[in-house]
């Protein structure tokens, strides 16, 4: 308890009110830089080694999910997650805005640029996501399995 108590504190107070910035050091699990198209393996610099290991939810976008409901969702959760995997190993710059909890524990939700681009918009151009500002997520199966929601 003193550790989640303690992570709670130093998580609180590395974040800023104003609009900041950080370029995190991302990490590979599985051989991916991402869980999903709207989800980042990081490592949070300062933290107990027990704690330090986070992810980082694309704020602005909801995408499908690898556990998906149907196995379209899944297929399409795995397209994203190459089309991010491909994004972030050829970036230049990686940099996580504007931090926040995220509603489960061990996973922040923030603004990422890409070399500057917002990956929220460019998943949501490239038809890997659809805009998400917290209201209740439409699923991405419709009926039969295997028939895609967008």
């Amino acid at each position: 308890m003193r550790i989640i108590t303690l992570f709670a504190i130093l998580l609180a107070t590395s974040f800023s009110s104003q609009a900041e910035c950080y370029d995190w050091p991302m990490r590979i699990v599985r051989g991916q830089l991402a869980y999903d198209a709207d989800t980042i393996y990081i490592v949070m610099p300062g933290l107990p080694p027990e704690v330090e290991q986070m992810s980082v939810r694309v704020n602005g976008v909801d995408a499908p999910e690898i556990k998906g409901k149907c196995d379209d969702e899944k297929y399409q959760a795995k397209k994203g997650r190459a089309f991010v995997q491909d994004l972030l190993a050829g970036a230049g710059q990686v940099r996580f805005c504007n931090p926040k909890w995220g509603k489960y524990a061990g996973r922040v939700l923030a603004d990422v640029k890409i070399d500057g681009a917002d990956l929220a918009e460019i998943l949501i151009k490239r038809g890997f996501g659809r805009a998400y500002h917290g209201e209740r997520r439409e699923g991405w199966c419709l009926g039969k399995q295997g028939a895609r929601h967008n």
